[in-house]
């Protein structure tokens, strides 16, 4: 709690994780003692830093001080997107110091970095809030699925960002919310982030995620070709 307050006070950057779902993604790490995370979508860094701290104060409710990555964050640009004077992770110095050395920042990557940094079955809890264009959700998702453990949450935000877009007179990206909405299994809900909890048998995620497969690419059509052949290959790492 004196860790949100902290947050809540901070000036957040407009397109910054709001208060709101700040507290829905500490209540879901919290509840689940989730300690071992990734977080797809670094910009300023203070959901970073918030998923650090809950992972550390899990620990010390054990009596155990944090110890190797809590928390490993993964970022396409190498400045924040809403606010390109400042680099990615930026506000983790302020938000959480003592914490920095626990989270490891990589910019200029996407989730395919993760099979390399990540330790298979390692994960509790992955945040999702990169590119919400389809097929980038979903190919998260596949890159993600073999690091998790059984029984672990995924957590996507912005899925309500077509509602949103029409508000703001933006293109709609559908991406996020189709994975949610559709989750065949157990999930929570707040403002704009759901949570889907993991079955303990992946392989029975594959003809849901298969059907999304199938829904109209939401980027460039140049790329599309591009686009089924990355498919393919996370399918493949997803469910070897």
């Amino acid at each position: 709690m004196d860790f949100l307050e902290k947050v809540a006070a901070a000036e957040l950057p407009i397109g910054n994780v709001g208060p709101a779902n700040l507290c829905f993604l500490a209540a879901v790490a919290s509840t689940i003692g989730a300690t071992r995370m990734l977080e797809i979508g670094t910009a300023s860094g203070a959901t970073s830093a918030l998923l650090a701290a809950i992972a550390a104060s899990t620990l010390a409710e054990q009596n155990l001080p944090p110890a190797g990555i809590l928390l490993t964050t993964i970022d396409k640009k190498s400045r924040c997107l809403f606010d390109d004077s400042k680099p990615i992770g930026f506000m983790i110095a302020d938000l959480a110091p003592t914490l920095a050395p626990h989270i490891a920042i990589h910019t200029e990557q996407d989730s395919y970095l993760a099979r390399t940094v990540v330790q298979p079955g390692s994960l509790d809890l992955a945040f999702i809030d990169g590119n919400h264009q389809h097929p980038w959700p979903l190919i998260d998702v596949l890159n993600i699925l073999p690091l998790m453990r059984p029984g672990a949450w995924l957590i996507f935000h912005d899925t309500d960002l077509p509602a949103i877009a029409t508000q703001l007179g933006v293109p709609q990206r559908y991406g996020a919310q189709w994975l949610f909405e559709s989750w065949p299994g157990h999930k929570l809900s707040s403002d704009n982030i759901g949570a889907v909890a993991l079955p303990q048998d992946l392989r029975t995620l594959r003809a849901f995620l298969e059907a999304i497969s199938m829904r109209p690419f939401e980027v460039s059509e140049s790329g599309w070709n591009r686009y089924r052949k990355m498919l393919a290959d996370s399918f493949s790492y997803a469910f070897q």
